[in-house]
């Protein structure tokens, strides 16, 4: 151990939102509660307990963010495949 090692104390909080039931979104929940909190003592997400649309909504959100982001190196194809499937389905 060093001189800078600290002793900090963890706080679990209980959130409206929290389920014992689902345990495959918890990336999903992490970056809705990045892209939310400020820091402030009062705080709000937008998420509710067992809301499958709402997170089904995020992870669309979520995925279209990450794909096609400016430092994804294969953006460019990835919106090239979208916009021919597009085209065909439609």
């Amino acid at each position: 151990m060093n001189n800078y090692s600290l002793k900090l104390l963890i706080k679990l909080l209980t959130m409206p939102w929290r389920t014992d039931d689902n345990n495959i979104d918890c990336g999903v929940y992490t970056m809705r509660h990045m892209e939310t909190y400020y820091g402030k003592r009062k705080w709000d997400c937008g998420l509710k307990a067992d809301n499958f649309d709402a997170l089904k909504k995020l992870r669309i959100h979520f995925t279209n963010e990450i794909l096609t982001s400016k430092v994804n190196k294969s953006r460019e194809q990835l919106i090239d495949n979208a916009t021919t499937w597009f085209d065909i389905m439609c």
